[in-house]
C-alpha cells in the first residue's frame, strides 16, 4: 500500500484537506482495489455459515413481525364492544378557522352605494396636504431653475437615508402586508398559521372538500385537487384520509409574486390516507399506517372580496413516508 504525498502548505486556487481525511480516503480506496481483500469478501459472502445465519435473522424477522400484526388485529378487535360504540358518541370533530388576528385596514375596502363623503382633516394632515402641494407645484413648475433645485435638494437629503437603512426584500413584503393588516407581525402570523391555518387547510385538501377549501386556498389548488378526486371516482376507489397533527412550523422566506406579497411556510403531518374498492376492501394504505410527509405552502393576500383574506397560493407535498 502506497501513500501519497501530501502537501500541508495552502496553495491559492486549490482546495487543501485534513491529513486524516486525506489518509482515510487514500485508504479507503486501495482497500477497494486490493485483490486479497477482495477475496476476502467472496469468501465470507459464500459461507455456509453466512448464509446460514442470514436466512435464519431474515425468517425471524418475518416470522416476528407477523406476530406483531397478529397480535394487534386480535387486540384491536377485542376492544370493538368499547370503540364501537364510543365512535357513535364521540364525533370526529372537523377543524374550524380562527379569525385572523390582524384586522383589516381601514379605509382601503369600502361597501355601499359609493357616495361620496367630505373628511375633516386635522392640523397636521392639512400642513402635510400643503407641503405636498408645494412640492407638486415646484416639480411641475415652468422655471426650469426651481425644478432642478428641488429634485437637487430632494436627492441629497435622501441619500444618507438610502445608504444607512435601505429596506431588504423581507421588509418590502411586511410593508406591502402592512398595507392589507396594519398590525402585522410575523410572531403572531406563524402562530395563528401554525395553529388554525395550515391545519385546516391541509384536512380540507387531503379529505378532498372541495367546497371548503376553496374558502382557504386558491382556485388553481381547488381545481388540481378535484381533478384528482375526479381521478379516484373513474378508477371507482374511495378515499379516507385523516389529519393527525402539524408540526415543524416555519416561515422560510418572503417574496413577491405578481406584485403580490406572500409568505412561505414549511411544515410536516401525520396522516392516515386509507384507499377501498368498491368491495370496501383495502387496497391501499390504511388507518394504522400513519404517513408522514413534508409541505411548502405559499401563503398570499386575496383583496377581491369585501376584506382581505389570507389564502394559500401553492401547495407543494414532498415524498411521504411510512412513520408506524
Amino acid at each position: 500500500m502506497a501513500l501519497t504525498s501530501f502537501s500541508s502548505h495552502s496553495i491559492f486556487g486549490s482546495r487543501c484537506e485534513s491529513m486524516f481525511t486525506f489518509l482515510g480516503d487514500s485508504l479507503f480506496r486501495d482497500l477497494q482495489e486490493d485483490n486479497d481483500v477482495k477475496l476476502w469478501m467472496k469468501s465470507i459472502e459464500s459461507s455456509l455459515i453466512v448464509k446460514t445465519t442470514s436466512a435464519v435473522l431474515s425468517e425471524a424477522d418475518f416470522y416476528g413481525k407477523t406476530a406483531l400484526n397478529v397480535g394487534a388485529y386480535f387486540v384491536q378487535k377485542s376492544l370493538l364492544p368499547i370503540t364501537f360504540p364510543l365512535s357513535k358518541v364521540i364525533k370526529n370533530t372537523e377543524k374550524k378557522l380562527k379569525p385572523c388576528p390582524f384586522p383589516p385596514a381601514k379605509g382601503l375596502f369600502h361597501g355601499g352605494k359609493g357616495d361620496l363623503a367630505f373628511k375633516k382633516l386635522s392640523i397636521f394632515e392639512k400642513a402635510s396636504l400643503g407641503m405636498t402641494n408645494l412640492k407638486n407645484k415646484l416639480t411641475y413648475s415652468k422655471s426650469k431653475v426651481l425644478r432642478n433645485s428641488l429634485e437637487a435638494m430632494y436627492t441629497l437629503g435622501s441619500l444618507p437615508f438610502k445608504f444607512l437603512s435601505e429596506p431588504s426584500k423581507e421588509q418590502l413584503v411586511q410593508m406591502a402586508i402592512q398595507m392589507y393588516f396594519p398590525t402585522y407581525n410575523t410572531a403572531e402570523f406563524r402562530t395563528w398559521v401554525s395553529e388554525s391555518f395550515l391545519p385546516v387547510l391541509l384536512e380540507r385538501y387531503l379529505k378532498g372538500n372541495i367546497t371548503k377549501l376553496a374558502e382557504v386556498a386558491s382556485p388553481q389548488i381547488v381545481k388540481q385537487r378535484q381533478m384528482a378526486i375526479a381521478d379516484y371516482v373513474i378508477s371507482k376507489v374511495i378515499i379516507r384520509s385523516r389529519l393527525l397533527s402539524v408540526a415543524d412550523v416555519e416561515i422560510v422566506d418572503f417574496e413577491f409574486i405578481q406584485r403580490s406579497p406572500v409568505v412561505l411556510v414549511k411544515c410536516s403531518a401525520d396522516f392516515t390516507h386509507e384507499m377501498r374498492n368498491q368491495k370496501n376492501e383495502v387496497i391501499e394504505g390504511g388507518e394504522q399506517q400513519i404517513q408522514h410527509c413534508e409541505y411548502v405552502v405559499a401563503i398570499s393576500i386575496n383583496a377581491d372580496g369585501p376584506v382581505p383574506v389570507w389564502k394559500a397560493n401553492e401547495i407543494h407535498a414532498g415524498s411521504s413516508n411510512t412513520r408506524i
